[in-house]
């Protein structure tokens, strides 16, 4: 892969996706939209600094610069941190914008793995049957399911940050049933990209067991923890497992003073 469009770029994973394409030495092109900016973007952007390799561009413009094949990384993942009915149908019609270019050759669309469980979701639905519109333009497809990931810049929708900051809430972002460390989450994605092929499925699993326990106990031992578990029962989703680089304890260390930087 020398060339990559990421949506969301300045999100959290496509944050994430930007940092590790551009680390192997991928050409990246940034899209954004100004509705989805904040305020702590501009300091995070700094992180990756000055590089040859990544191009910003509003999406008016990737058409012209698109000369050849490309693979298009989309986070669904990350919209659903905005959701407001304007923000969700903006990014519904910016996401039928990329299916409709013919120069993009592979689509690789990141879904929380709560969306793996249940196909209830008025969002899912309508952006699953954008995707059956545009069947025929999409040359290949793969689907990435992934759990509760963290990091640094994780959104406050997620139960880590709301704990993080003091602010828990009744309704968060979370896969109760595994938590992976963003970084080592994506690097697994854009290796499985490299040798995926057309209507493949993949489940993102951390290696270790009680992951999202442990962390939320590493947080606030005080959190009440469900004892829920959804099992896998699917012949046509692909296991990854995923070794983390870090302990927990490091990473959520690592969010908080990510954090506590960026309140400064």
């Amino acid at each position: 892969m020398e060339y990559a469009i990421v949506y969301g770029a300045k999100q959290f994973i496509g944050f994430e996706l930007c940092k590790e394409l551009l680390n192997c030495g991928c050409t990246v092109v940034a899209i954004e939209h100004d509705n989805y900016l904040e305020s702590y973007d501009a300091e995070k952007w700094l992180e990756i600094g000055r590089n040859a390799n990544l191009l910003s561009l509003p999406m008016n413009e990737l058409g012209d610069e698109i000369d050849s094949e490309k693979v298009c990384f989309i986070p669904f993942i990350d919209f659903l941190d905005h959701p407001s009915e304007d923000e969700i149908n903006n990014f519904l019609l910016k996401a039928t914008e990329l299916f409709s270019l013919e120069k993009i050759s592979e689509h690789i669309i990141i879904y929380p793995s709560r969306y793996y469980y249940s196909h209830s979701d008025q969002a899912r639905r309508r952006f699953h049957d954008i995707l059956q519109m545009h069947n025929k333009n999409i040359k290949k497809m793969v689907e990435f399911y992934v759990p509760t990931l963290y990091g640094p810049w994780q959104p406050n929708s997620y139960l880590f940050q709301q704990l993080i900051e003091n602010k828990q809430t009744k309704k968060y972002a979370d896969d109760e049933n595994d938590a992976i460390f963003a970084e080592d989450a994506v690097k697994t994605i854009i290796s499985e990209t490299k040798k995926s092929v057309n209507g493949q499925k993949i489940l993102l699993k951390n290696s270790k067991e009680n992951s999202w326990r442990n962390c939320i106990q590493f947080l606030n031992e005080s959190v009440p923890i469900s004892n829920v578990k959804n099992e896998i029962d699917d012949p046509d989703i692909q296991i990854r497992t995923v070794q983390e680089t870090y302990s927990y304890q490091e990473g959520l260390t690592m969010q908080i003073e990510c954090y506590k930087r960026s309140k400064q």
